[in-house]
């Protein structure tokens, strides 16, 4: 099912009878472009979320070390995103801490949950 906020979408009679003639109604083709825009906007900050995230990764995880030149870029685009994530005034949209930065770089040094499946099917 298709929820618009906590109540699941259905449509009404004269919805059914303008979908049976092949018709889509406009209150829930209005509904679904708007939730189709909100996922759109947020894969947008996801993306950029984690081209950040890359960046503070390859910085970090590189054998010369983080220059300050270097977190100061990086700094300066965290302080962005968190502008333009408080900006946008959704909820979902979560801005980038000190927290998620030390996440980001804790799960960089181990390999991915297939990878360590395997490394526990080998070692049986």
């Amino acid at each position: 099912p298709v929820y618009y906020g906590a109540q699941p979408l259905k449509g009404t009679a004269t919805d059914a009878a303008l979908r049976f003639f092949s018709f889509n109604p406009s209150r829930l083709s209005g509904i679904r472009e708007k939730q189709w825009r909100e996922k759109k906007v947020a894969a947008k900050y996801a993306e950029r979320k984690e081209d950040i995230y890359a960046k503070i990764k390859h910085a970090m995880l590189s054998g010369d070390g983080i220059t300050s030149k270097e977190w100061a870029e990086i700094d300066k685009m965290i302080q962005r995103y968190n502008e333009m994530a408080a900006g946008s005034g959704r909820p979902d949209i979560k801005p980038i801490t000190s927290k998620t930065v030390s996440q980001v770089l804790r799960q960089s040094g181990r390999p991915g949950k297939k990878e360590r499946l395997r490394g526990l099917e080998m070692a049986q």
